[in-house]
């Protein structure tokens, strides 16, 4: 007799050496990457300037590859090791439009970094913390061996990135599923609006906030007119701020039956042409008309 919850498919596995030198989670998530990564070497597919890639958003990477974890913790992952050198990232997709990232490793950084933290563990390996992960405490080894100083309390030591996180997942629990789809796809595109291609946390936390000004059915509805419109794909935050302004209750309840009925894109793109929106208008949608 065998358990359903043990399996014969494909596993997600992680070395061990690589879990204590960047942290489970970071170890996890290259691991995967190089596992997409060889079996495009195996293909042939996707060589591009001297290596092999492989794409997907940060929500695709969520749903089909961690879904074990929250959104947030998978951008931050992806984040740590991009900051660290270890993920490369560029843009080869054929539309413009398409904001997905394409992601290759830098082996040789990582086998740097490996035989550095390897040469500091020899040289002290019963130092406080020398056997630590990288990461900042989260997957820190639960056998620390003959300390010479007691453990730091480090479980009651939440750093203002992490505070930070807890505040977004905690304010995008307001929206469905399929809302933050387009939450997260709007993200994605609106990223390209900095000039390093990355949006701070904080002001990720800033823009939700904002939004917990509108009932979540006008947010989806602001997000989902932006991103169906590539021209103002290179307009920041203020611009979905004034289309939540001056949404009616008539527009986002046209777009909810749309939505409920599954009206084609093509026929959806016509509705909006019809739409005569003003983003800089003050005029406010009302929070008390029955839009059902």
């Amino acid at each position: 007799m065998q358990s359903k919850h043990l399996f014969n498919k494909r596993p997600i596995v992680v070395d061990t050496d690589l879990a204590i030198c960047f942290g489970v989670n970071e170890a996890i998530v290259i691991q995967q990457i190089h596992y997409w990564l060889e079996i495009n070497r195996e293909t042939e597919k996707n060589f591009i300037n001297g290596r092999y890639w492989t794409y997907n958003s940060i929500g695709d990477w969520h749903e089909k590859n961690f879904p074990f974890w929250s959104y947030d913790t998978v951008k931050r992952i992806f984040k740590e090791l991009e900051k660290l050198g270890l993920l490369i990232t560029d843009n080869f997709n054929e539309q413009k439009r398409d904001r997905t990232k394409w992601y290759s490793i830098d082996y040789e950084k990582l086998d740097q970094l490996m035989e550095a933290k390897n040469n500091q563990r020899s040289k002290s390996p019963n130092a406080l913390g020398q056997d630590a992960p990288m990461s900042l405490g989260q997957n820190a080894p639960m056998d620390q061996g003959n300390l010479p100083q007691p453990l730091p309390e480090i479980n009651t030591e939440i750093t203002t990135e992490k505070k930070i996180n807890m505040q977004i997942e905690n304010l995008r629990q307001r929206y469905a599923q399929d809302a933050l789809t387009i939450i997260d796809e709007y993200f994605e595109i609106l990223r390209f609006t900095r000039r390093g291609g990355q949006i701070a946390d904080s002001v990720i936390l800033k823009i939700y906030k904002e939004w917990e000004n509108f009932r979540p059915d006008v947010v989806e509805y602001a997000l989902k007119l932006y991103i169906d419109n590539p021209k103002h794909h290179d307009k920041k935050e203020n611009y979905c701020y004034g289309i939540m302004r001056n949404a009616t209750a008539e527009q986002v309840g046209e777009y909810l039956l749309r939505k409920q009925s599954k009206v084609p894109e093509a026929t959806w793109g016509k509705a909006r042409e019809k739409l005569n929106i003003n983003p800089g208008s003050n005029k406010r949608f009302d929070f008390e008309e029955d839009i059902e």
